[in-house]
């Protein structure tokens, strides 16, 4: 099973924190308590997981079944029910999804903009900037500041890249 990131492997890059509390929430967390509960518009960019990969996350978090039940299809009836019904209460939500595993760096504004633009994102997380080679902080902090949006960059430490400077 792999560690959810902490509240250390954030960063917040520019935004209204009043969309959420970050202090000891995983990224699960903090679109369960934007995007469900209190319907903000947020959008989660991944480098790491595949959109059935996120929802399958998502859906274990909100029905508290492991995910390795839901993808190797090991559910009793009474989970195969509580599963349906957070799949269903997620077709209404404002949460949008974008697999970014092949999405090059220089088209991540453009995707965010366009989130923001059609569908009124206020929220971005992008998850895990480990696989984004050749970003620039200041420049996702003035491109977010712009849009005015709450950006969030998740950053799995892991030991081996390190920190950036000033987080």
């Amino acid at each position: 099973m792999k560690n959810h990131p902490t509240i250390a492997d954030f960063w917040l890059i520019h935004g209204n924190k009043s969309y959420c509390d970050l202090a000891n929430k995983d990224v699960w967390s903090i679109i369960k308590e934007t995007a469900i509960d209190k319907n903000v518009p947020t959008a989660l960019l991944s480098y790491e997981s595949s959109n059935t990969e996120i929802v399958t996350r998502l859906l274990s978090h909100i029905t508290g079944i492991p995910v390795s039940n839901i993808q190797e299809g090991k559910i009793k009836q009474e989970e195969d029910n509580r599963i349906s019904e957070a799949f269903k209460s997620l077709e209404h939500i404002p949460l949008y999804l974008t697999d970014a595993q092949s999405l090059p760096f220089s088209e991540l504004k453009d995707t965010i903009q366009t989130m923001v633009h059609e569908h009124e994102v206020k929220i971005v997380i992008i998850d895990d900037m480990r696989f984004v080679k050749s970003f620039d902080l200041e420049a996702l902090d003035n491109f977010a500041e712009e849009l005015d949006i709450l950006l969030i960059c998740i950053y799995k430490n892991n030991g081996k890249y390190g920190k950036a400077e000033g987080f």
